[in-house]
């Protein structure tokens, strides 16, 4: 979205409750985004 700055929508106090939240997904996630990058690196693509 055009403008759109994540600030807006999640300050410090939003950053606290989920910092420390698992989801219980996160060995699936790596597994998943590993084969993804078919084990080579993997890195965020800004623009």
């Amino acid at each position: 979205m055009k403008g759109y700055k994540p600030v807006i929508s999640f300050g410090e106090d939003v950053a606290e409750t989920y910092r420390d939240a698992r989801r219980g997904d996160e060995s699936a996630a790596v597994a998943f985004l590993t084969r993804l990058a078919n084990d080579g690196p993997a890195r965020e693509h800004r623009s």
